[in-house]
């Protein structure tokens, strides 16, 4: 028999967690967790939601970053906890009370995404790394091709260090 017939593909496990979701029929809830606003796309996440809010009224982001910069505008229907670490039990209620976790990364950040669909919620990341290992497109999420990726930039040999791949993304986003 051929080497075909042995191999099989299993995706990394998510154990799944017993969670009551929170309807709620007034507003979409949108969650973002990542520290290192600029590297793990929280700017981003911030710009969608003005643009997606002013179509959508009723709905909510809520973020989670402990690092973001004072003069970068967010609006005051964004929920923001300013820490680095959550508690499970503060997460399962972030988790619980959301509808969609969005976490376009320009860099690798493993954790975060698998909790969220352990937790069944749809998470919509970008496609870098090994996102599409995890996150099946179109089937519990959205994978989304990111402008540019820590991957791509050669930390060391295109860029100096890693603030110098995040004053580009600066760059590239004012």
């Amino acid at each position: 028999s051929s080497i075909k017939q042995k191999i099989h593909l299993v995706r990394p496990s998510i154990k799944e967690v017993n969670m009551i979701h929170n309807d709620d029929d007034k507003n979409f809830r949108v969650l973002n967790i990542a520290n290192h606003f600029w590297s793990k796309g929280t700017f981003m996440v911030v710009d969608a939601f003005k643009i997606f809010n002013e179509k959508y009224e009723n709905s909510i982001l809520n973020i989670v970053c402990n690092d973001i910069p004072g003069d970068f505008d967010i609006p005051k229907e964004i929920i923001v906890n300013k820490t680095s670490k959550l508690t499970i039990k503060e997460k399962l209620e972030l988790f619980s009370n959301s509808d969609v976790f969005v976490h376009p990364t320009l860099q690798d950040a493993y954790g975060v995404y698998i909790e969220a669909l352990a937790y069944e919620l749809p998470t919509i990341s970008s496609s870098i790394y090994d996102k599409d290992e995890v996150i099946i497109n179109n089937i519990c999420g959205l994978l989304i091709k990111p402008p540019f990726s820590l991957f791509e930039s050669k930390i060391g040999i295109k860029f100096q260090n890693y603030d110098e791949f995040v004053s580009i993304i600066k760059s590239k986003y004012e």
